[in-house]
């Protein structure tokens, strides 16, 4: 009981005023998200940093124009990103974040189970490695669980109709990174959690009961250095590849970009989160040689209605139209497979009459 009030009380400083469950902007004075001050303004150096190696090597002039290019907020589906944004954050608060947050109090059961199956572990170390072993584990599911519940919303159909949405976006600015369909994202953090909660549970039992999950800003901290970093450079225009060596460790925000890609060489490319290592075990890993030009979004999105992805109705309602549309034409398919079966024994039969 003690270990569920204490993931609860990690969970309400962020989200304890009725001013930010009602107004999605306040979570932007939540350290704890992705897009906050504290991670924006991480991402802003990050991003000095590249517009002053652009403009010594002659790439690059205006500052404002690097930060901006001309028509990029003023596009659609810029803006479309910054209103659903201030729409969806109070659900991420309410149904999304407390589900994540319940992995530490779950993995503590875990443990709690294996000591009365097993008895006491005869590995345990310190606390202060115990803590950085269970950091770890955390993290390591965290990342696979989101490279596999975005693996399989890209191969099966029925999740591809709500994963859309994020595709959708026809530019990228950092809000496209909250462009998720409310059920897509529960899928991703319950998929994630579970993976956490399991790695997690063995490694408080195998290392040390007490250990707790080192946080900086209220999150993991290894996930906590990426949001302050690079994160945000993942959903935007600038591109920052990384070299060779640092590749094959982690995936750099120019990946994430050629993911978003209609491409069709990069249809189903680089699904991972952080690691590349998921992506280079599922054969999904692609690693551009240089700079790469193509065009962002979904084909064949119809110009307006419903199932245009283009305003705030068509990205919540457009989904369930997609999969009634899945079905319709699945049932199409089999009716279809089924009168060719029954005209098979017709056909047979008529040939005979005729000899």
């Amino acid at each position: 009981m003690t270990l569920f009030a204490d993931a609860l009380t990690d969970w309400l400083p962020s989200t304890a005023t009725f001013l930010k469950l009602g107004w999605g902007i306040f979570g932007f004075f939540s350290g704890k998200e992705l897009l906050s001050y504290v991670s924006l303004s991480g991402g802003l150096v990050v991003v000095i940093l590249l517009y002053l190696w652009a403009r010594r090597s002659g790439t690059a002039h205006s500052l404002r124009e690097f930060l901006a290019p001309r028509g990029l907020w003023s596009h659609a589906s810029a803006r479309l990103d910054a209103k659903y944004y201030l729409l969806i954050q109070p659900v991420f608060i309410l149904l999304v974040f407390p589900l994540a947050g319940m992995a530490q109090w779950a993995s503590a059961g875990i443990e709690l189970g294996l000591e009365g199956w097993l008895g006491p572990s005869p590995f345990l170390v310190s606390p202060l490695w115990g803590g950085a072993l269970y950091t770890l584990a955390v993290f390591i599911g965290v990342d696979f669980g989101f490279f596999y519940s975005h693996y399989l919303s890209h191969k099966y159909p029925l999740l591809w109709c709500f994963h859309k949405v994020h595709h959708s976006a026809e530019v990228l600015v950092p809000f496209t990174a909250m462009r998720f369909h409310p059920l897509d994202a529960l899928w991703n953090v319950a998929f994630s959690a579970s993976f956490a909660t399991i790695l997690g549970g063995l490694c408080r039992y195998g290392f040390y009961g007490e250990a707790s999950e080192i946080k900086l800003f209220g999150n993991n901290l290894i996930i906590a250095l990426s949001y302050v970093t690079t994160h945000n450079l993942r959903h935007m225009h600038i591109w920052l590849h990384y070299p060779r060596w640092l590749n094959r460790f982690l995936i750099s925000p120019a990946q994430h970009q050629i993911h978003h890609s209609r491409e069709r060489r990069h249809w189903d490319k680089n699904m991972g989160y952080l690691l590349p290592v998921w992506d280079r075990w599922f054969g999904t890993l692609y690693t551009p040689q240089g700079r790469e030009a193509f065009a962002l979004g979904v084909d064949g999105m119809p110009e307006a209605g419903l199932q245009s992805h283009r305003t705030m109705e068509s990205l919540l309602i457009a989904p369930f139209l997609d999969v009634r549309d899945h079905w319709q034409r699945r049932r199409g398919r089999q009716q279809a497979r089924l009168g060719q079966t029954h005209q098979k024994p017709l056909t047979k039969t008529l040939d005979s009459a005729e000899t």
